[in-house]
């Protein structure tokens, strides 16, 4: 079975905005061709789509394209619930505010807690300022390993990135 990447919406919007940095746009295209090869299959929740659904108008569609490319090959099958199907992401669920307190982000801790519940193996992100943050913790308490997109490249392609 591929490797199942969460892919986080600083990522879609990182490549919409074109504001992600040299080494990481690397590794996202090179996490995209693996998606594409299913050598790891890149997966996302209805929390993204949501995220996307409040982003104005005028601004939207390079979101949804995105995203919706991104997710072209996805082993996960779409569900009435969203991608992952998450009947249990209750907001009274201990976990998810468990993860709420430790974040301070709500969509936030809703990503994580999607992770969580699908039993993937990574979370991909760029967020510095709650997911890479606390990354020891999520790992330690939740057993979430989130990276940056080189990292992740490192980790499963064995090797660091080139520019």
């Amino acid at each position: 079975m591929a490797t199942r990447c969460y892919l986080d919406t600083c990522i879609v919007g990182g490549i919409v905005k074109e504001n992600l940095v040299p080494g990481e746009l690397i590794a996202v295209r090179v996490l995209l061709r693996w998606n594409k090869d299913r050598r790891i299959s890149l997966v996302t929740s209805d929390v993204i789509q949501r995220e996307i659904s409040d982003i104005p108008d005028h601004l939207r569609f390079r979101h949804e394209a995105i995203y919706y490319l991104a997710n072209a090959s996805s082993i996960v099958p779409l569900t009435p619930l969203g991608l992952m199907g998450l009947p249990g992401m209750r907001p009274g669920s201990l976990r998810l505010r468990a993860l709420q307190h430790l974040l301070s982000d709500v969509p936030d801790a809703r990503h994580i807690f999607a992770a969580w519940k699908s039993g993937l193996d990574y979370v991909v992100t760029t967020d510095t300022h709650t997911i890479l943050k606390y990354g020891e913790e999520l790992d330690r308490h939740f057993d979430i390993v989130a990276l940056r997109p080189s990292e992740l490249v490192e980790r499963i392609g064995g090797a660091p990135l080139r520019e």
